[in-house]
């Protein structure tokens, strides 16, 4: 291997280096301070939902956001709720919601 190829793949390899470097620094800067207010796109991709399914969800007041002119906006708090408003319980939850209701027993 020639002086010229080996530099051309160190430049290469530093470059990538550089680049993982880079997304890496973005990751971190992500989990450290993540973005708690999104825009219509980014809420729609934090709930796994397409674009229009969230326009829908907002025309119907299904979904908590804030707007300003027409920009919507969302707190993330917001779209956990959301996420998590419809909780399928367990039969030992139920049971349990039974017993206190019924016989006033905690366990």
């Amino acid at each position: 291997m020639t002086a010229k190829n080996n530099n051309s793949e160190t430049d290469l390899i530093l470059e990538l280096l550089n680049q993982l470097l880079k997304r890496i620094e973005l990751i971190e800067e992500k989990i450290i301070n993540p973005k708690k207010t999104l825009n219509s796109k980014e809420a729609a991709k934090y709930l796994g939902i397409k674009l229009s399914w969230l326009d829908k969800l907002c025309s119907r007041n299904r979904i908590t956001f804030y707007k300003t002119g027409k920009l919507r906006y969302f707190k993330q708090d917001d779209l956990d709720k959301y996420l998590s408003k419809d909780i399928v319980k367990s039969e030992d939850d139920l049971d349990r919601e039974a017993d206190e209701k019924f016989f006033g027993k905690q366990s």
